[in-house]
């Protein structure tokens, strides 16, 4: 980071830009792996049938419309700390995000499980996956503005964000040569579940440590600090 040291300008921290992009890191690994495994371990280990798979795509094409435009609404206007609070969508949703994406890696029912129960899994970590994305990842874009109001400051932010998603982006490499190419299925649960630890850690991380600049007149600041001590009251 010592590169980036000098193009940080006086409205924004370097700490909040290495924070902001923690968020991207975690989403990077986890997204990378998810889209690009949860289809052949569908169709190829598990073997559900097309019927179940195209149910389940179909499901999750309605919930992905649905939910983008109600989660931006509720963490607009909810009055409630948790979802008025773009750091407690992070904090809060992490371990639930970190959840959603081993939950395609680890069958409801191992061995001869039936194809209803395979058809079900499939939609349920589809769609629980896309809420926990949509919250976390929604509460970040969101923070982007937030974070600072000067154009060159979230220039900052991108650059810190593109080096941190081609670090991300290489969990799929790892994932191939330790998983043989997700064939062996043992071996892959390990690997998601160190993924997933380390992405709680930078999810926890970015939550904890990013002030934004900009405050919200409707964000239940007050109530935040007494449900978490640790996060700086931007009221103070």
């Amino acid at each position: 980071m010592a590169g980036f040291r000098g193009l940080v300008g006086s409205n924004l921290s370097q700490k909040n830009a290495v924070a902001y992009a923690a968020t991207t890191l975690a989403a990077t690994m986890m997204n990378s792996i998810f889209q690009f495994y949860y289809v052949k371990v569908y169709l190829d280990l598990y073997r559900v049938t097309p019927g179940w798979f195209t149910f389940a795509q179909t499901v999750f094409m309605v919930w992905n419309a649905v939910n983008d435009p109600l989660f931006g609404w509720l963490q607009d206007h909810s009055q409630a700390a948790w979802l008025s609070n773009r750091r407690l969508n992070i904090l809060y949703g992490a371990p639930f995000f970190v959840i959603s994406f081993l939950v395609p890696w680890f069958p409801f029912l191992v061995g001869s499980a039936p194809m209803w129960v395979l058809g079900l899994h499939l939609t349920f970590a589809l769609c629980f996956y896309d809420t926990m994305f949509t919250f976390v990842l929604l509460a970040q874009c969101s923070l982007f503005a937030e974070l600072s109001p000067h154009q060159d400051d979230r220039h900052l932010l991108v650059k810190y964000s593109q080096v941190a998603s081609l670090i991300g982006s290489t969990s799929i490499f790892f994932c191939q040569y330790v998983s043989w190419n997700a064939t062996v299925l043992t071996q892959l649960q390990v690997f998601t579940v160190v993924v997933a630890f380390v992405s709680y850690l930078s999810l926890r991380y970015s939550a904890t440590h990013m002030v934004p600049a900009v405050r919200r007149a409707d964000e239940g600041m007050d109530k935040d600090c007494r449900l978490c001590p640790s996060l700086p009251c931007l009221f103070s």
